[in-house]
């Protein structure tokens, strides 16, 4: 497996996009845009780490997302635009 990836404008599972970056197997990025507004589950690559996640609707604003086992979840706004770092 190569420990570095990019990608861009991924199509997701409920209509989201997925831009991401990996750097010697750790994630650097993701930005997600919600097309329709769904609930976002997200495999949680490190969980021994805090997550950051702002969500522009259109004003940027830090959400605290819900852990559900091994997934970082919480509720989107369609067209809404998120960033976790």
């Amino acid at each position: 497996m190569n420990p570095d990836a990019e990608n861009f404008r991924l199509r997701g599972r409920g209509a989201f996009l997925v831009s991401s970056a990996i750097d010697r197997g750790i994630v650097q990025y993701a930005d997600i845009v919600s097309e329709k507004g769904t609930r976002l589950r997200l495999y949680d690559p490190h969980p021994d780490r805090s997550v950051t996640v702002e969500q522009r609707e259109p004003e940027i604003r830090c959400i605290q997302p819900d852990r559900e086992d091994a997934l970082i979840a919480f509720d989107t706004v369609p067209g809404g635009d998120v960033k976790f770092a």
